[in-house]
């Protein structure tokens, strides 16, 4: 092996081990368990997150509508859980994680599952499925204040969320009637 080789070899491996053992020394990168409790926490938010979406989604499926229980369970119970793990990561690890940037990625994903189910939508029927969108947009909203510790204001949100959906309803029963452009 020429000298220099040797050298450079001896130069990454010594540079790599320098990195990586002033990373676990420091304050950066904590090797812990999040407490038990914390845990129990998020599980708990995150099951009754799953709940309150699957009463959302029980409305849209007896309205025979395309996103249904299984749907808007799983994205409340996601949303509620990325959010609870940035405010549980943000206090145990000092300001590692942030809720307000996990929130901006939970909205962020929701407005392109929303645009996808009005595109796919789209090309199924002539309708525009903006109110199934705007539906799976509420779950989330659900589950993002599940998971920021406000079940009360969630449970209090998902029966307007269910008012609204029925109103509509109930607006054409007594006869009055939608106006649908589709040009829009």
């Amino acid at each position: 092996m020429f000298p220099l080789d040797l050298f450079f070899t001896s130069f990454w491996i010594v540079d790599i081990k320098v990195i990586t053992t002033g990373l676990i020394n420091s304050n950066i990168i904590k090797m812990e368990m999040i407490p038990i409790i914390d845990q129990l926490q998020i599980t708990f938010y995150t099951l009754m997150a799953a709940f309150l979406g699957a009463v959302i989604g029980l409305e849209r499926e007896r309205a025979e509508k395309p996103a249904g229980i299984r749907t808007m369970s799983l994205i409340a119970a996601s949303s509620s859980l990325i959010v609870s793990l940035g405010t549980v990561v943000n206090e145990f690890y000092g300001g590692l994680g942030d809720p307000t940037r996990a929130l901006h990625g939970v909205i962020t994903g929701i407005g392109f599952l929303g645009a996808g189910t009005i595109a796919i939508n789209n090309r199924v029927s002539r309708g525009g499925h903006l109110t199934t969108a705007a539906t799976v947009f509420a779950a989330a909203a659900v589950g993002v204040t599940v998971g920021l510790g406000a079940p009360v204001a969630a449970f209090g949100v998902t029966l307007l969320i269910l008012g609204a959906l029925r109103m509509g309803v109930f607006l054409e029963k007594i006869g009055v009637k939608k106006k649908y452009n589709p040009e829009i």
